[in-house]
């Protein structure tokens, strides 16, 4: 990948021209979720569930079975809803934890890979670091 303010060769994995320090478009690294709002929408789900248990014992009260065995239908319905955002939303942190972690190595690696080349004082094509010319414009090193 090329850089788009200098033109230098970019490190798939690299956030940052190695040659300029300008940000590389569209490598955003994923971002969690802030834990309160996650909580704030499993606690709004269950408390659905919960009023939907509670509001069937009106019909049971009244004699119509029907409407409280809908309500208490409807009741397990939003918890098991809830009970399947928690594990996704499990899962998902997850995943982004790994995403970062893989992101940090390649980072790593990027940089390792970087500094074991040399960068060309005419052109400023990035050389291995045992080559005796520039390997863009034939330059000593």
């Amino acid at each position: 990948m090329k850089c788009l303010n200098c033109g230098a060769e970019i490190p798939d994995a690299s956030r940052y021209c190695l040659s300029c320090g300008m940000e590389v478009p569209g490598k955003a690294i994923p971002q969690r979720i802030p834990d309160s709002e996650r909580n704030m929408t499993y606690f709004v789900l269950f408390a659905l569930a919960f009023a939907m248990f509670f509001f069937a014992l009106i019909p049971v009260i009244l004699g119509s079975w029907e409407d409280a065995a809908l309500l208490v239908v409807a009741g397990i319905a939003l918890a098991i809803i809830a009970l399947l955002n928690v594990n996704a939303s499990r899962r998902h942190a997850e995943k982004v934890a790994e995403l970062q972690e893989k992101t940090a190595e390649r980072m790593q690696k990027a940089a390792v890979e970087a500094s074991a080349r040399l960068k060309c004082r005419y052109c400023g094509a990035l050389n291995d670091r045992n080559a005796p010319r520039c390997v863009n414009c034939g330059g000593t090193l």
